[in-house]
């Protein structure tokens, strides 16, 4: 399973969370998480919330943000995986080459 998979899979099974959070549970370094997020944001396949989580824990809406407090991002459609992604354009790419 690649990086961006295993990503994926774990926002699947834990819902909107900040990179702190997503690198802790990958096993990785924040440095090593954030690509991989940015990527998948890119491809839509994460978006980010309006809300933010602090040091704290308390969940706050992103217009009240203050410093300290780090954004959340959760997946656009919890079933959807990079997998299914290449599929579909494996599809779509045959079609059009036959048209």
């Amino acid at each position: 399973m690649n990086t961006q998979d295993k990503l994926l899979a774990i926002y699947k099974k834990h819902g909107a969370l900040t990179d702190q959070e997503l690198a802790k549970l990958a096993g990785i370094s924040e440095n090593s998480a954030r690509p991989c997020r940015l990527q998948l944001e890119k491809q839509g396949l994460i978006i980010k919330t309006s809300k933010a989580k602090g040091k704290d824990g308390k969940i706050i809406t992103c217009a009240a943000k203050k410093t300290g407090y780090h954004r959340l991002y959760k997946l656009t459609d919890p079933e959807i995986t990079i997998q299914d992604l290449k599929k579909a354009l494996d599809i779509i790419t045959k079609y059009i080459q036959t048209r």
